[in-house]
């Protein structure tokens, strides 16, 4: 249910509903018009979790394109990604306690100490509170924040953090394609081939952690996404639109209108 909607209903239902429906609609109302103050223009980067999607979004992104002033997305998916920040930080708290406290094979590795060790000197470490890190890779304009590189008897991986629904995950055998893209992402920028990642259902808190190993051929996937964006903000065209990825879409008004930035002088890169 968008803002507007939801600010008719209220205005016009306002004497005929019950108080307790009342509080519950000013609730989502309140959500969703705090989740609109908070939206500010993305990074310029390309981010893992969205390269795999529309690469006219991401050529939008990339150019720093205006996005739309409100984001009508459900109350109850803005609630979705709150939940799921939560319990990324307390299952990597978890992980740590472990590393610090408990005799398992098992290291939290320094995502800092791991790019100093191995020499990894195009990425950037912008800033780290215990937990993430976040990561500038300079050779591809990739920024992110890895949930975390871990050590299972003496294997590396890159650990991704995931959360379904109980529906998803009681059919959960392999990663979500969605999620494909970012684990390659990640993968290219550390030079770690194995990546965990950790689904773990909303409701009872069950979890599955399915292995994938990356390949040299899915790192030059993302890359030749990346070449192909920077190629059409070289020539200054727009790229194709995928309608699959257009529902959470911040540049929903100039793409309908097929709006170029690049040609109006309204963008630069960074």
């Amino acid at each position: 249910m968008g803002l507007d909607t939801l600010v008719k209903k209220l205005n016009t239902r306002s004497k005929e509903i019950t108080d307790g429906e009342y509080l519950i609609n000013i609730l989502d109302e309140a959500l969703t018009k705090r989740n609109n103050e908070n939206l500010r223009k993305p990074s310029q980067y390309y981010s893992p979790s969205s390269i795999g999607g529309c690469p006219r979004q991401l050529f939008y992104k990339r150019v720093g394109a205006e996005i739309d002033k409100t984001q009508n997305i459900e109350p109850k998916n803005i609630l979705k990604g709150e939940t799921g920040t939560d319990r990324h930080e307390r299952i990597q708290q978890l992980l740590i306690y472990i590393n610090d406290k408990l005799d398992y094979k098992f290291e939290w590795v320094d995502v800092r100490e791991f790019i100093k060790d191995n020499e990894l000197d195009y990425l950037d470490v912008i800033s780290y509170d215990g937990l993430e890190a976040l990561i500038v890779d300079t050779r591809y304009n990739i920024r992110f924040r890895v949930d975390g590189i871990i050590k299972i008897k003496d294997k590396f991986y890159l650990l991704e953090i995931k959360t379904d629904d109980t529906f998803r995950w009681q059919n959960r055998t392999s990663i979500s394609p969605y999620h494909v893209m970012q684990g390659i992402s990640y993968s290219l920028s550390f030079g770690i081939d194995r990546v965990m990642y950790l689904y773990e259902e909303r409701n009872n808190y069950q979890k599955k952690a399915i292995k994938v190993i990356e390949s040299e051929k899915d790192k030059e996937k993302v890359i030749n996404k990346i070449n192909k964006v920077e190629q059409h903000i070289e020539e200054e065209t727009l790229p194709e639109k995928d309608l699959k990825s257009c529902r959470f879409c911040m540049y929903k008004t100039i793409c309908k209108k097929d709006h170029n930035p690049l040609k109006g002088g309204q963008s630069e890169l960074i």
